[in-house]
């Protein structure tokens, strides 16, 4: 076989394990957001709690009560923005390893499935590691807290 026609099948298998990665990467994606959907209910649950607590601590001033919920509003959005930051960086270092893959293994398909399969792995080590430790921080202290923590 010349090198012309490997490079040309070897980039065809590459483009489908690519499009086998992106599936795993979708599908991930969504179980992701189906396991920790009671987290996120029950933490949007306590921050509704907390701006409650604003009104009724401060139901007479309402400069302290916006005070108070804007601190409540400030904490959510510290939260989402550093949670996002950590995950973007794991998917800057995915992309990182599987461009690393192609140019390693390109011509070698095997090595190159198995390339992309830890890349793979290790993102979804690291996301499952930050949601569960991001829930955990901010949902600890409640009670209800304790029937959500499974394992998937």
């Amino acid at each position: 076989m010349s090198a012309q026609a490997l490079n040309e099948k070897s980039g065809s298998l590459s483009e489908k394990y690519e499009q086998l990665y992106q599936k795993r990467y979708t599908d991930f994606v969504s179980s992701v957001k189906n396991f920790f959907r009671p987290h996120y209910d029950l933490y949007e649950k306590l921050n509704v709690r907390d701006k409650v607590a604003c009104y009724e601590k401060n139901a007479k001033s309402l400069d302290q009560y916006y005070t108070c919920v804007t601190l409540v509003e400030e904490r959510e959005t510290h939260n989402a923005n550093s949670l996002r930051k950590k995950l973007g960086k794991f998917d800057q270092q995915n992309i990182a390893c599987k461009n690393s893959c192609k140019e390693k293994y390109q011509a070698e398909i095997g090595n190159f499935e198995s390339c992309l399969s830890t890349c793979f792995s290790d993102w979804q080590s690291k996301c499952d590691e930050a949601y569960t430790t991001f829930y955990a921080s901010v949902l600890s202290k409640d009670p209800q807290y304790k029937s959500l923590i499974k394992h998937r």
